[in-house]
């Protein structure tokens, strides 16, 4: 089988690097260990990522899995029996008339559970901590937007003091004008507007964010749309290119297959750009 050939050549180890799948799990399929790969689902799954992300075919590794798992019976998989056994200790116990009703119940948790798994593979093992670093993220760029609101609202007396002083019936001198000036700006809070940037997925997609002032690495999928915290300074990385950026109301869609990389410098800005510059932001820290 050439194509499994061409896959073994190229190691476990650095296919798990470049797709995000187990390395556990990218080395049975390598080794044909079909007894280790009894979630289907799951496994049906990571053989389509490598036939995408390396150009193999690989029917006949499917061929003779199938084959196998129908001349020997499949176990019950770990996942499976915990929740059967979950199912026995909260739930009382049935009478002859609801027999049905439980098994049927019991057979929709499994499958359920398996719809899971399979999920949680395919999208590189994306976890809870994900979800609330990024519920975290956007609730501090809330924050910041409203703080900034505020500033606004307060910097809009200072039209009003200018007024009066003009209208004085003593002239300032341009010294004393100037130092009222400075005074004024040294006092009042920063008028640049904030700002803005959103990422807009067309489709599913995975998202890598590193924040560079503290090294902390965030994932997530997405299927709706993402506020960048241009407060800090990060680089991120999409798993595909099919996507819109919004830039202060300034808006790029973009339509390639490949990932793509962005840099949020300290003063908010986006920018789109390539792997030797992400390497160097990151300081060879990636995914």
């Amino acid at each position: 089988m050439e194509e499994l050939e061409k896959l073994q050549k190229i190691g476990a180890k650095e296919i798990a690097a470049h797709t995000h799948m187990a390395v556990v799990k990218v080395q049975k399929i390598l080794e044909k260990d079909f007894g280790a790969l009894k979630d289907k689902a799951t496994t049906m799954g990571l053989i389509k990522i490598l036939q995408r992300e390396y150009k193999v075919n690989l029917q006949e590794w499917v061929k003779e899995y199938e084959q196998f798992f129908s001349e020997s019976p499949q176990e019950a998989t770990e996942e499976q029996k915990v929740a059967v056994d979950f199912k026995v200790m909260h739930e009382e116990t049935p009478s002859n008339n609801s027999k049905k009703n439980t098994g049927l119940l019991v057979l929709l948790t499994i499958v359920l559970l398996g719809g899971i798994g399979a999920y949680v593979y395919f999208y590189l093992d994306l976890d809870l901590q994900t979800f609330e670093t990024s519920k975290a993220t956007n609730q501090n760029t809330q924050t910041i937007q409203e703080n900034t609101t505020i500033q606004d609202n307060n910097t809009s007396l200072t039209p009003l003091a200018t007024t009066l002083d003009s209208s004085a019936s003593t002239p300032l001198n341009t010294a004393d004008s100037n130092a009222t000036n400075l005074e004024s700006d040294s006092s009042n809070p920063q008028e640049q507007t904030p700002t803005k940037a959103e990422i807009r997925p067309m489709s599913n997609v995975w998202v890598g964010i590193i924040y560079l002032d503290n090294k902390q690495r965030v994932s997530m999928m997405l299927n709706t749309p993402l506020e960048i915290d241009t407060s800090r300074e990060q680089t991120i990385l999409t798993g595909h290119g099919m996507l819109e950026l919004d830039f202060n109301g300034e808006k790029s869609s973009h339509r390639s297959a490949e990932r793509m990389r962005f840099y949020v410098n300290k003063e908010g800005q986006v920018q789109i750009i390539n792997q030797a510059e992400y390497s160097r932001y990151n300081g060879g820290l990636g995914w």
